[in-house]
């Protein structure tokens, strides 16, 4: 049926034509011709959504490069201050938030705030583009989602450091809750291996859409 359509429209485009020649065409050649149209029109057409494509994931694509290294220096900043937090921890138990310990405690906990900020900047920076592309757009919620977990993560840090805190100052007796909860999560985001945020979803997209690291470099 469509190619019938395609032979009748080329049909009368060519009568159309002020040769009389042509318009004495053949049907049979009318419809191979009309087919040859069609065939040539979709490899002229296919690409074109890929070739959008493609410069939609260039697009992110520069935006991760570019956003890429301060994600990864935050994540190094973040493993020191959980370090050296652990450790002042440890060493002040209970006392991690009365008199001298406090100043240092508070400091950690600036610094965690500083992070999370950067990172949410980070994140809103990613989520601005507006892609068509499924593929692209997976990939850039995927990047969103990994900084939405270090900001989460870092956030639940904040939280209990605060607690901590507000118990110091109503002068609770006892343990503190939150100096073993934190402690124990600061451990276990030290003994993870550091990764390079932002990189993988690169990494994606230059393999789907075949572009080079230089073409993207920002």
């Amino acid at each position: 049926m469509i190619v019938r359509l395609a032979a009748q429209e080329m049909m009368r485009r060519i009568d159309k034509l002020p040769n009389e020649g042509w318009r004495r065409l053949p049907i049979p050649f009318a419809l191979t011709f009309a087919m040859l149209l069609m065939l040539t029109g979709c490899i002229n057409i296919i690409p074109v959504p890929r070739q959008g494509e493609k410069r939609e994931a260039m697009l992110l694509a520069k935006v991760l490069s570019k956003l890429a290294p301060e994600a990864k220096t935050l994540q190094i900043e973040e493993h020191n201050c959980a370090n050296g937090l652990r450790i002042d921890m440890e060493e002040a138990q209970d006392q991690v938030g009365t008199g001298s310990g406090r100043e240092k405690f508070t400091a950690y906990v600036d610094r965690l705030i500083a992070l999370r900020d950067k990172r949410q900047q980070i994140r809103d920076t990613v989520s601005q583009g507006a892609y068509e592309s499924p593929m692209v757009f997976v990939i850039q919620h995927d990047a969103v989602v990994v900084m939405n977990d270090e900001i989460g993560r870092t956030q639940t840090w904040i939280e209990l450091a605060q607690n901590l805190l507000l118990r110091a100052d109503m002068h609770h007796s006892g343990s503190f809750t939150e100096l073993q909860v934190l402690s124990s999560k600061l451990a276990l985001f030290l003994n993870q291996p550091l990764e390079n945020p932002l990189y993988s979803q690169v990494r994606d997209l230059q393999e789907e859409y075949r572009f080079g690291e230089g073409e993207v470099a920002p």
